[in-house]
């Protein structure tokens, strides 16, 4: 497959319409199909949804279907970085994805989870220094693990750091 191919559909409907398609579950990794309604602007992926319903007018209606490869989801550059009441985490992603920022203590123990959704790019999140309870914990020796998700694609990095 090329990386990335685009085509019109043009529809004449009146009245409700619905355009559905076949589960792509089965669909090769590492491409998105979508469904854009040149209308409206919505656009829906066809991995993640069946179906896309629209009210047509008599007039014709232009739809983009486009296959494209998509880069893969990494994180890169994660730091943390010390500050006066806290630390304050760093981390790149190669594209838009829910975030999760775990602390752990050195034996794997969960000791603190934050969750955002950040973009593409530089990415920060700053922690206090406590666990979920709103214990402050010693300084020491502890674990960064970042998990990011998107468009079904989770990848983690990990990496020690020190809280003073």
């Amino acid at each position: 497959m090329s990386p990335s191919s685009e085509w019109l559909l043009q529809i004449s409907a009146a009245g409700e319409c619905i355009l559905s398609w076949r589960d792509l579950s089965s669909f090769p990794r590492g491409y998105s199909l979508t469904l854009t309604d040149l209308t409206t602007g919505k656009t829906v992926s066809l991995l993640h949804s069946s179906l896309y319903k629209f009210t047509g007018d008599g007039t014709p209606r232009l739809f983009s279907l486009k296959l494209s490869k998509k880069n893969p989801l990494l994180i890169s550059d994660l730091l943390a970085k010390p500050t006066r009441n806290g630390v304050e985490f760093a981390f790149a992603l190669s594209r838009d994805a829910e975030a999760e920022v775990r602390v752990e203590s050195l034996n794997g123990r969960t000791l603190k989870v934050m969750k955002s959704t950040k973009e593409r790019g530089i990415n920060s999140i700053y922690w206090d220094g406590r666990d979920e309870k709103g214990n402050i914990l010693p300084a020491g020796v502890y674990t960064l693990r970042v998990r990011a998700f998107s468009e079904g694609e989770t990848v983690q990095a990990i990496r020690l750091f020190n809280l003073r």
